[in-house]
């Protein structure tokens, strides 16, 4: 039963507060721009299969909104004032930087990330800084750091 659950792809948006829609991409390998990103992301679930299951629960409004989150984004319940926040690396991450730019061409090719961007992808972001940590000899972790 789970099998039937995942093997469609449909598009799926992320909505990041009320009305602000947010997708992930691989981004091209020349010249990124806001441009290049798609307005949905995708998703692996097959929503129709996933409905079709749940709907034995007797839970219905926690099925609908399942499967409206699913097919139409999820409200996350921010509601502060929206600002652009662009924190600097830290002084770590510009020491090694080859290191991290290495680690972030890596995330690029797998899609896992998008950018540069020679202008703001969206009207508000928040860019959080990096850091570069020893892991092991000869090897380092980069660091989101998150809380700044």
């Amino acid at each position: 039963m789970l099998a039937e659950l995942a093997p469609a792809r449909i598009p799926l948006p992320i909505v990041l507060g009320p009305g602000l829609p947010v997708a992930h991409q691989r981004p091209p390998a020349k010249s990124p721009s806001s441009a290049n990103l798609p307005l949905y992301a995708s998703c692996s679930i097959n929503v129709d299969a996933l409905e079709a299951a749940l709907s034995c629960l007797p839970n219905h409004d926690f099925v609908t909104a399942l499967i409206n989150g699913l097919r139409f984004g999820f409200r996350i319940g921010y509601s502060l004032p929206r600002v652009t926040v662009c924190s600097p690396n830290r002084p770590s991450a510009l020491q090694h930087s080859k290191i991290v730019s290495d680690a972030i061409m890596k995330e690029l090719e797998r899609g896992h990330t998008a950018g540069p961007f020679r202008s703001p992808p969206f009207p508000y972001y928040v860019s959080s800084p990096l850091a570069c940590v020893p892991k092991k000899p000869d090897s380092w972790r980069i660091i989101l750091d998150l809380s700044a």
